[in-house]
Protein backbone atom coordinates (compact mmCIF):
# COMPACT_ATOMS: atom_id res chain seq x y z
CA UNK A 1 0.00 0.00 0.00
CA UNK A 2 1.73 3.23 -1.19
CA UNK A 3 1.08 6.13 0.69
CA UNK A 4 0.85 8.26 -2.62
CA UNK A 5 -1.71 5.99 -4.00
CA UNK A 6 -3.93 7.03 -1.00
CA UNK A 7 -5.59 10.62 0.01
CA UNK A 8 -3.98 11.93 2.89
CA UNK A 9 -6.36 12.44 5.99
CA UNK A 10 -6.67 15.83 7.06
CA UNK A 11 -4.69 16.07 10.49
CA UNK A 12 -7.41 17.17 12.94
CA UNK A 13 -6.35 20.55 14.04
CA UNK A 14 -5.60 18.88 17.89
CA UNK A 15 -4.11 15.85 18.54
CA UNK A 16 -4.25 14.90 22.14
CA UNK A 17 -0.93 13.51 23.47
CA UNK A 18 -0.28 10.76 26.08
CA UNK A 19 -0.05 12.23 29.03
CA UNK A 20 -3.28 14.51 28.20
CA UNK A 21 -5.27 10.99 27.08
CA UNK A 22 -3.38 9.57 30.41
CA UNK A 23 -5.18 11.99 32.42
CA UNK A 24 -8.62 12.08 30.93
CA UNK A 25 -9.01 8.57 30.76
CA UNK A 26 -7.65 8.35 34.87
CA UNK A 27 -10.78 11.03 35.61
CA UNK A 28 -13.10 8.66 33.30
CA UNK A 29 -12.07 5.38 34.98
CA UNK A 30 -12.06 6.86 38.42
CA UNK A 31 -15.29 8.36 38.17
CA UNK A 32 -16.23 5.14 36.99
CA UNK A 33 -14.71 3.05 39.58
CA UNK A 34 -16.34 5.53 42.18
CA UNK A 35 -19.85 5.06 41.17
CA UNK A 36 -19.97 1.21 40.97
CA UNK A 37 -18.28 1.19 44.37
CA UNK A 38 -20.89 3.30 45.57
CA UNK A 39 -23.52 1.17 44.05
CA UNK A 40 -22.10 -2.09 45.20
CA UNK A 41 -21.25 -0.72 48.43
CA UNK A 42 -25.39 0.01 48.79
CA UNK A 43 -26.23 -3.85 48.00
CA UNK A 44 -23.42 -5.00 50.50
CA UNK A 45 -20.20 -3.56 52.46
CA UNK A 46 -18.53 -6.74 51.54
CA UNK A 47 -19.19 -5.88 47.60
CA UNK A 48 -18.10 -2.29 48.27
CA UNK A 49 -15.32 -3.75 49.76
CA UNK A 50 -13.79 -5.44 46.48
CA UNK A 51 -14.53 -2.73 44.44
CA UNK A 52 -12.62 -0.45 46.49
CA UNK A 53 -9.74 -3.03 46.13
CA UNK A 54 -10.64 -2.61 42.31
CA UNK A 55 -10.22 0.33 42.19
CA UNK A 56 -6.86 0.79 44.77
CA UNK A 57 -4.93 -1.17 41.57
CA UNK A 58 -6.27 0.71 39.20
CA UNK A 59 -5.25 3.88 40.74
CA UNK A 60 -1.48 2.56 41.65
CA UNK A 61 -0.46 3.03 38.69
CA UNK A 62 -1.08 2.13 34.77
CA UNK A 63 0.69 3.48 31.13
CA UNK A 64 -3.01 3.54 29.70
CA UNK A 65 -1.33 3.26 26.33
CA UNK A 66 -4.43 1.39 24.69
CA UNK A 67 -6.70 4.03 24.92
CA UNK A 68 -3.66 5.96 23.55
CA UNK A 69 -3.32 4.06 20.59
CA UNK A 70 -7.10 3.94 20.33
CA UNK A 71 -7.06 7.82 20.23
CA UNK A 72 -3.69 8.35 18.53
CA UNK A 73 -5.39 6.43 15.17
CA UNK A 74 -8.43 7.71 15.61
CA UNK A 75 -6.90 11.23 15.27
CA UNK A 76 -4.62 10.57 13.18
CA UNK A 77 -6.94 8.98 10.37
CA UNK A 78 -9.16 12.67 10.73
CA UNK A 79 -11.32 11.56 13.61
CA UNK A 80 -12.16 15.05 15.81
CA UNK A 81 -14.91 13.83 18.43
CA UNK A 82 -12.40 13.04 21.00
CA UNK A 83 -14.73 13.12 23.83
CA UNK A 84 -16.76 10.44 22.15
CA UNK A 85 -14.21 7.83 21.86
CA UNK A 86 -12.60 8.09 25.35
CA UNK A 87 -15.46 6.32 26.56
CA UNK A 88 -14.53 3.22 24.08
CA UNK A 89 -10.88 3.98 24.37
CA UNK A 90 -11.13 3.42 27.85
CA UNK A 91 -12.88 0.17 27.55
CA UNK A 92 -9.85 -0.99 26.14
CA UNK A 93 -7.95 -0.23 29.62
CA UNK A 94 -11.01 -1.64 31.55
CA UNK A 95 -10.23 -4.97 29.37
CA UNK A 96 -6.44 -4.89 30.18
CA UNK A 97 -6.80 -4.77 33.67
CA UNK A 98 -9.22 -7.47 33.75
CA UNK A 99 -6.64 -9.45 31.92
CA UNK A 100 -4.18 -8.31 34.63
CA UNK A 101 -6.12 -9.99 37.88
CA UNK A 102 -6.40 -12.85 35.89
CA UNK A 103 -2.68 -13.36 34.83
CA UNK A 104 -2.13 -12.52 38.02
CA UNK A 105 -3.70 -15.38 39.15
CA UNK A 106 -2.16 -17.77 36.95
CA UNK A 107 1.29 -16.53 37.47
CA UNK A 108 0.81 -16.51 41.34
CA UNK A 109 1.55 -12.73 41.59
CA UNK A 110 0.58 -10.67 44.50
CA UNK A 111 2.25 -7.36 44.22
CA UNK A 112 1.42 -4.88 41.08
CA UNK A 113 2.87 -1.44 40.86
CA UNK A 114 4.82 -1.81 44.08
CA UNK A 115 1.47 -2.69 45.85
CA UNK A 116 -0.69 -5.62 46.91
CA UNK A 117 -2.88 -6.08 44.07
CA UNK A 118 -6.55 -7.56 44.65
CA UNK A 119 -5.78 -11.35 45.13
CA UNK A 120 -3.16 -9.86 47.34
CA UNK A 121 -5.11 -7.83 49.12
CA UNK A 122 -7.75 -10.12 49.64
CA UNK A 123 -4.78 -12.80 51.08
CA UNK A 124 -4.30 -10.69 53.65
CA UNK A 125 -8.19 -9.75 54.15
CA UNK A 126 -9.18 -14.02 54.24
CA UNK A 127 -5.57 -14.31 56.21
CA UNK A 128 -7.20 -13.32 59.53
CA UNK A 129 -10.48 -15.12 58.65
CA UNK A 130 -9.26 -18.69 57.81
CA UNK A 131 -6.55 -20.53 59.19
CA UNK A 132 -6.01 -22.98 56.13
CA UNK A 133 -3.21 -21.65 53.74
CA UNK A 134 -4.74 -23.19 50.86
CA UNK A 135 -8.05 -22.04 51.90
CA UNK A 136 -7.25 -18.76 52.01
CA UNK A 137 -5.58 -18.91 48.20
CA UNK A 138 -8.34 -20.15 47.24
CA UNK A 139 -11.04 -17.57 47.98
CA UNK A 140 -8.60 -14.75 47.40
CA UNK A 141 -8.27 -15.88 43.64
CA UNK A 142 -11.83 -16.48 43.71
CA UNK A 143 -12.10 -12.95 44.36
CA UNK A 144 -9.80 -11.68 41.81
CA UNK A 145 -11.83 -13.83 39.27
CA UNK A 146 -14.58 -12.36 39.87
CA UNK A 147 -12.83 -8.30 39.65
CA UNK A 148 -12.16 -9.72 36.54
CA UNK A 149 -15.22 -10.63 35.39
CA UNK A 150 -16.90 -7.68 36.57
CA UNK A 151 -14.56 -5.16 34.03
CA UNK A 152 -14.69 -7.24 31.05
CA UNK A 153 -18.64 -6.96 31.58
CA UNK A 154 -18.08 -3.32 32.30
CA UNK A 155 -16.08 -2.23 29.21
CA UNK A 156 -19.21 -3.71 27.19
CA UNK A 157 -20.69 -1.56 28.69
CA UNK A 158 -18.85 1.71 28.45
CA UNK A 159 -19.14 0.93 24.49
CA UNK A 160 -22.88 0.28 24.70
CA UNK A 161 -23.03 3.43 26.51
CA UNK A 162 -21.10 5.49 24.24
CA UNK A 163 -22.30 8.00 22.05
CA UNK A 164 -20.64 6.65 19.13
CA UNK A 165 -23.48 5.64 15.85
CA UNK A 166 -24.84 1.88 16.97
CA UNK A 167 -23.03 0.54 13.98
CA UNK A 168 -19.81 2.12 15.38
CA UNK A 169 -20.57 0.62 18.82
CA UNK A 170 -21.58 -2.52 17.14
CA UNK A 171 -18.26 -3.18 15.62
CA UNK A 172 -16.16 -2.20 18.69
CA UNK A 173 -18.02 -4.45 20.44
CA UNK A 174 -17.22 -7.41 18.59
CA UNK A 175 -13.39 -6.44 18.13
CA UNK A 176 -13.13 -6.45 22.14
CA UNK A 177 -14.55 -9.80 21.53
CA UNK A 178 -12.16 -11.14 18.99
CA UNK A 179 -9.01 -9.64 21.57
CA UNK A 180 -10.70 -11.24 24.23
CA UNK A 181 -10.83 -14.75 22.40
CA UNK A 182 -7.15 -13.76 21.30
CA UNK A 183 -5.72 -13.28 24.40
CA UNK A 184 -7.57 -16.16 25.98
CA UNK A 185 -5.62 -18.45 23.41
CA UNK A 186 -2.14 -17.11 24.18
CA UNK A 187 -3.22 -16.79 28.39
CA UNK A 188 -3.25 -20.65 27.82
CA UNK A 189 -0.65 -21.34 25.27
CA UNK A 190 1.78 -19.84 27.90
CA UNK A 191 0.38 -21.08 31.20
CA UNK A 192 0.47 -25.02 28.78
CA UNK A 193 4.12 -24.22 27.93
CA UNK A 194 5.02 -25.10 31.51
CA UNK A 195 4.35 -28.46 31.29
CA UNK A 196 6.34 -28.85 28.46
CA UNK A 197 10.83 -29.32 26.98
CA UNK A 198 11.47 -24.81 26.71
CA UNK A 199 11.63 -25.69 23.47
CA UNK A 200 8.29 -26.87 22.70
CA UNK A 201 6.37 -23.08 22.89
CA UNK A 202 6.27 -20.97 19.88
CA UNK A 203 7.33 -17.70 22.35
CA UNK A 204 6.99 -14.86 19.39
CA UNK A 205 2.57 -16.46 18.34
CA UNK A 206 2.14 -16.43 22.17
CA UNK A 207 3.67 -12.61 22.34
CA UNK A 208 1.09 -11.99 19.60
CA UNK A 209 -2.05 -13.74 21.11
CA UNK A 210 -1.42 -12.90 24.47
CA UNK A 211 -0.04 -9.17 24.23
CA UNK A 212 -0.14 -7.95 20.79
CA UNK A 213 -3.75 -8.77 19.30
CA UNK A 214 -5.58 -7.25 22.37
CA UNK A 215 -2.43 -4.65 23.31
CA UNK A 216 -1.98 -3.08 20.34
CA UNK A 217 -3.70 -4.37 17.18
CA UNK A 218 -7.17 -4.20 18.43
CA UNK A 219 -6.73 -0.93 20.05
CA UNK A 220 -5.52 0.67 16.82
CA UNK A 221 -8.02 -1.16 14.50
CA UNK A 222 -10.82 0.42 16.99
CA UNK A 223 -9.46 3.78 16.55
CA UNK A 224 -9.22 3.27 12.79
CA UNK A 225 -12.86 2.19 12.60
CA UNK A 226 -14.35 4.90 14.68
CA UNK A 227 -12.83 7.39 12.11
CA UNK A 228 -13.93 5.86 8.94
CA UNK A 229 -10.89 3.96 7.92
CA UNK A 230 -11.38 1.74 5.34
CA UNK A 231 -10.27 -1.85 5.53
CA UNK A 232 -7.26 -1.67 4.43
CA UNK A 233 -5.95 1.00 6.46
CA UNK A 234 -7.48 -1.14 9.24
CA UNK A 235 -5.18 -3.89 8.39
CA UNK A 236 -2.35 -1.79 7.84
CA UNK A 237 -2.78 -0.38 11.60
CA UNK A 238 -3.17 -4.24 12.77
CA UNK A 239 0.01 -4.77 11.30
CA UNK A 240 1.54 -1.81 12.87
CA UNK A 241 0.37 -3.39 16.37
CA UNK A 242 1.61 -6.77 15.47
CA UNK A 243 5.03 -5.66 15.20
CA UNK A 244 4.84 -3.56 18.05
CA UNK A 245 2.98 -5.91 20.48
CA UNK A 246 5.89 -8.30 20.02
CA UNK A 247 8.47 -6.38 20.32
CA UNK A 248 6.93 -4.77 24.00
CA UNK A 249 6.60 -8.21 25.14
CA UNK A 250 9.85 -9.09 24.07
CA UNK A 251 10.82 -5.33 26.32
CA UNK A 252 8.93 -6.86 28.51
CA UNK A 253 10.96 -10.09 29.10
CA UNK A 254 14.07 -8.66 29.05
CA UNK A 255 12.84 -5.90 31.72
CA UNK A 256 11.22 -9.47 33.74
CA UNK A 257 15.14 -10.30 34.16
CA UNK A 258 17.19 -7.03 33.79
CA UNK A 259 14.95 -4.46 35.05
CA UNK A 260 15.28 -2.53 38.13
CA UNK A 261 12.32 -3.74 40.77
CA UNK A 262 12.02 -0.18 41.71
CA UNK A 263 11.49 1.12 38.68
CA UNK A 264 8.86 -1.87 37.29
CA UNK A 265 7.47 -2.35 40.32
CA UNK A 266 7.66 -5.89 39.60
CA UNK A 267 10.07 -8.72 40.99
CA UNK A 268 13.36 -9.22 38.60
CA UNK A 269 13.74 -12.88 39.75
CA UNK A 270 9.98 -13.85 39.81
CA UNK A 271 10.67 -15.28 35.75
CA UNK A 272 13.74 -16.85 36.39
CA UNK A 273 12.25 -18.86 39.65
CA UNK A 274 9.21 -19.95 37.95
CA UNK A 275 11.03 -20.86 34.70
CA UNK A 276 9.14 -19.23 32.57
CA UNK A 277 9.05 -19.87 28.69
CA UNK A 278 10.01 -16.42 27.42
CA UNK A 279 11.62 -16.37 24.07
CA UNK A 280 14.74 -14.73 26.43
CA UNK A 281 14.95 -18.29 27.77
CA UNK A 282 14.26 -20.06 24.65
CA UNK A 283 17.20 -18.94 22.86
CA UNK A 284 19.03 -18.89 26.02
CA UNK A 285 18.74 -22.68 26.22
CA UNK A 286 19.78 -22.87 22.77
CA UNK A 287 22.77 -20.75 22.63
CA UNK A 288 24.39 -21.86 25.99
CA UNK A 289 27.27 -23.86 25.98
CA UNK A 290 26.98 -27.47 27.82
CA UNK A 291 28.82 -25.89 31.35
CA UNK A 292 26.18 -22.99 30.98
CA UNK A 293 23.40 -24.75 30.78
CA UNK A 294 24.69 -27.25 33.98
CA UNK A 295 25.00 -24.28 35.75
CA UNK A 296 21.56 -22.75 34.23
CA UNK A 297 19.57 -25.84 35.18
CA UNK A 298 20.40 -25.18 38.79
CA UNK A 299 18.59 -21.94 38.62
CA UNK A 300 16.29 -21.90 35.73
CA UNK A 301 12.45 -23.22 38.03
CA UNK A 302 14.10 -23.22 41.45
CA UNK A 303 11.66 -21.48 43.72
CA UNK A 304 14.48 -20.76 45.24
CA UNK A 305 16.80 -19.30 43.51
CA UNK A 306 18.39 -16.28 45.27
CA UNK A 307 19.62 -12.74 43.81
CA UNK A 308 23.37 -14.21 43.46
CA UNK A 309 22.12 -17.21 41.60
CA UNK A 310 19.67 -14.82 38.91
CA UNK A 311 22.69 -12.52 38.47
CA UNK A 312 24.71 -15.52 37.41
CA UNK A 313 21.69 -16.36 35.32
CA UNK A 314 21.54 -12.77 33.54
CA UNK A 315 25.39 -13.28 32.83
CA UNK A 316 25.14 -16.29 30.69
CA UNK A 317 21.97 -14.84 28.97
CA UNK A 318 24.47 -11.61 28.15
CA UNK A 319 27.79 -14.49 27.37
CA UNK A 320 25.86 -16.01 24.93
CA UNK A 321 24.52 -14.00 22.82
CA UNK A 322 20.64 -14.16 23.83
CA UNK A 323 20.08 -10.87 25.24
CA UNK A 324 21.80 -9.28 22.02
CA UNK A 325 19.68 -11.57 19.98
CA UNK A 326 16.12 -10.05 21.66
CA UNK A 327 17.32 -6.28 21.80
CA UNK A 328 18.06 -7.10 17.32
CA UNK A 329 14.80 -9.13 17.02
CA UNK A 330 12.84 -6.18 18.88
CA UNK A 331 15.14 -3.54 15.96
CA UNK A 332 13.26 -5.40 13.10
CA UNK A 333 9.91 -5.67 14.61
CA UNK A 334 9.82 -1.72 15.49
CA UNK A 335 11.57 -1.41 11.85
CA UNK A 336 9.06 -3.49 10.98
CA UNK A 337 6.03 -1.41 12.36
CA UNK A 338 7.27 2.04 11.39
CA UNK A 339 7.75 0.86 7.73
CA UNK A 340 3.89 0.49 8.02
CA UNK A 341 3.08 3.85 9.47
CA UNK A 342 5.06 5.44 6.29
CA UNK A 343 2.35 4.16 4.53
CA UNK A 344 -0.55 5.25 6.03
CA UNK A 345 -2.58 7.71 4.48
CA UNK A 346 -1.85 10.46 7.66
CA UNK A 347 -0.12 13.62 7.63
CA UNK A 348 3.58 13.66 8.47
CA UNK A 349 3.14 15.46 11.79
CA UNK A 350 0.36 12.13 12.48
CA UNK A 351 3.56 9.65 11.44
CA UNK A 352 6.22 10.93 13.35
CA UNK A 353 3.62 11.09 16.62
CA UNK A 354 3.19 7.10 16.12
CA UNK A 355 6.70 6.06 15.15
CA UNK A 356 7.85 7.82 18.48
CA UNK A 357 5.21 6.51 20.33
CA UNK A 358 6.19 3.58 19.02
CA UNK A 359 10.08 3.37 20.03
CA UNK A 360 9.30 5.25 23.17
CA UNK A 361 6.88 2.01 24.15
CA UNK A 362 9.35 -0.35 23.21
CA UNK A 363 12.53 0.82 24.57
CA UNK A 364 11.28 1.72 27.79
CA UNK A 365 12.86 1.30 31.77
CA UNK A 366 9.53 0.15 32.99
Amino acid sequence: MKKDALTVTTLTSTMHDLPLVRSDINNFLNAHYEQQRMRAGRMHPDYGFLWETMTAQHKAGGKRFRPYLCVLAYEALGGSNYHQVLPISASLELLHAAMLMHDDIIDRDYIRHNQLNVAGTYQQHYGLLLKDDSEVMHFAHSAAILSGDLLISDAYQLIIGSTAAPELRIRAAELLGEAIFDVSAGELLDTEAALYPPDYADSLKIAELKTALYSCSIPLAIGGMLAGANDNVQQALRQIGSGLGIAFQLADDLLGVFGTESVTGKSVIGDLREGKRTYLLQRTLQNASPEQLQALDKIIGNADCSHEMADQARQIMIDCGAKAEIESLMTNYVDQANAIVGTLPIADSAQSRMIDFIDQAVWRTS
